[in-house]
C-alpha cells in the first residue's frame, strides 16, 4: 500500500498543479522524508512559487489556505543571520521576499511586491551567491524597469 503522505501530496498538491515528474526520498519504511529530498523540475518548482505568490490559489482553486501562506511566509523564528524562518520558507531581512532552499543551490525565491518568482537549480552552489545575484541584479533591474 502506498504511504498516506504520498497519496495526500499527490491528490492535494501535485495533481492540481500538474506536477508529474517528481521523486521524493523515503525512509526505511517507505515514508517520504518530508523535510527534504523532494526532486522537481525547475518548471514545477516555479509552480510552487507561483502558488504561494498567488496566496495559495491555482487556476481559480484554493489549493493551500491563504492564511497558511501568510503565516508560512513571515518570520516565525529568528536565525543566526539577518534572515528569519517561517514554515519551510526563509524570510528576507526586509520581510519583502521569501525562499525555499534546497540542496546545493536549488531555490524558489518569491517577492510578491515585485510579482517575481526566481527558480535556480545548481550542482553545488551556496545559496548566498544566488541571493547576491537576485539582490544585486534582478531586483534593481525590476525596480528600474530595465
Amino acid at each position: 500500500a502506498e504511504d498516506g503522505t504520498l497519496v495526500f501530496a499527490r491528490q492535494n498538491l501535485f495533481e492540481p498543479l500538474g506536477i508529474t515528474g517528481w521523486t521524493w526520498e523515503q525512509d526505511a519504511d517507505g515514508i517520504p522524508i518530508g523535510g527534504w529530498g523532494l526532486r522537481l523540475t525547475a518548471r514545477d518548482m516555479g509552480k510552487l512559487g507561483y502558488l504561494y505568490l498567488r496566496g495559495g490559489e491555482w487556476d481559480g482553486r484554493q489549493i493551500v489556505s491563504s492564511e497558511w501562506v501568510e503565516e508560512a511566509t513571515k518570520r516565525q523564528i529568528p536565525t543566526e543571520d539577518e534572515r528569519g524562518y517561517g514554515y519551510q520558507w526563509w524570510i528576507d531581512a526586509d520581510g519583502q521576499g521569501y525562499a525555499a532552499l534546497g540542496r546545493n543551490g536549488q531555490m524558489i525565491y518569491v517577492r510578491p511586491g515585485a510579482d517575481l518568482i526566481v527558480v535556480t537549480t545548481a550542482g553545488s552552489v551556496e545559496h548566498e551567491a544566488i541571493y547576491r545575484l537576485i539582490e544585486d541584479y534582478v531586483l534593481p533591474a525590476i525596480e528600474s524597469g530595465d
